[in-house]
Formats: C-alpha cells, structure tokens, sequence
C-alpha cells in the first residue's frame, strides 16, 4: 500500500521505507510494528510540535500547565479550592500567544465513550472548543491523539453610535 503520490516517492522517501521495513524484519519477534513506530516517533516528534506552533503563532508556556488558566483560573500557593482538571489529561501543555494563555492541549493513547463524554461536558461548562486529531501529537507521534482546546470565541463588541466598537478606539 502506498500513502503518497509517484512524484512524492523521492530517493530518500523510499530509503526511510526501506529502513523502516528493515527495523521490522530485526526486532525481535512480536516488536516489529511497534520498534517502527518508535522510529518514526522519535524521527518526527520535534516536527509536529513546531508545526503546530507555527500554524497557531504559540509558545509552550514555562508556567502552569492548567486548563483553567484559559478562563484566567491558575493555581496559586495559598489556594484551598483545587484548580479544575480536563478530562483524560494526559502529557498536557499549555500555549501562549502574546503571553495570555490561548491553548491547552493533552495527547493522550487513547478515549473511551466516557472520557469522550466528561471533555464534552467539561467544554460545555468552561465555553471551551474542542478538537481531537489522529496524527498530529508530537508526544509518542503515531500512538497517542491530540486534544487541542481553547475558549469559545466570544460575541463581537457591540458597535456604539458613532461608529467605534466598544473598548475601541
């Protein structure tokens, strides 16, 4: 089976293959599948996670890595009211844009009805969106599902007469 067009079949396209079916055939008996999938983890897990910083404009935050903080919620050490915990989290990062929190994203290996049911209703409560992808996780790329969420775009401000919009100038 082929996943790429003849003119997308260059040397080095058909070495990697070549490498990966041989990673195959040498593991040992029942790690076939998985030491390939390793291989191509390990060769594009950076890859993913810039491209997905590239495509939102967003860096990794070097704070807590909470999905509260994209409702301004964030744990503070003095805090006796535990900070809400998304659903299925799982290797979870937060993203920054222009330093406020825009994105949370986890990957975990896999979701059951249930844990698809508790982000859905966790969303919900939180105004939050919500997209799953197959493919597109840099951690363990291949065997784990990005769950990339963010707050529900808010109404547009009200026009005020005169022209201007609210809070605008």
């Amino acid at each position: 089976m082929s996943y790429v067009g003849r003119e997308e079949r260059t040397p080095q396209y058909e070495r990697a293959v070549s490498a990966l079916r041989k990673l195959l055939e040498s593991a040992k008996p029942g790690w076939g599948p998985d030491m390939a999938n390793r291989a191509y983890a390990e060769a594009t897990a950076d890859a993913w996670r810039e491209s997905y910083c590239d495509q939102h404009r967003v860096t990794r935050t070097r704070g807590q890595r909470t999905v509260a903080r994209l409702w301004g919620g964030a744990r503070r050490s003095w805090d006796v009211e535990p900070v809400p915990q998304f659903p299925a989290e799982d290797h979870v990062d937060l993203w920054i844009r222009d330093g406020k929190p825009v994105r949370f994203t986890s990957q975990p290996y896999g979701l059951g009805l249930q844990d698809m049911a508790s982000m859905v209703e966790f969303c919900r409560a939180h105004h939050l969106r919500m997209t799953i992808r197959v493919g597109w996780s840099w951690h363990f790329p291949g065997s784990t599902l990005l769950v990339d969420v963010e707050p529900e775009p808010g109404p547009e401000p009200e026009p005020e007469p005169g022209g201007e919009t609210a809070g605008g100038a």
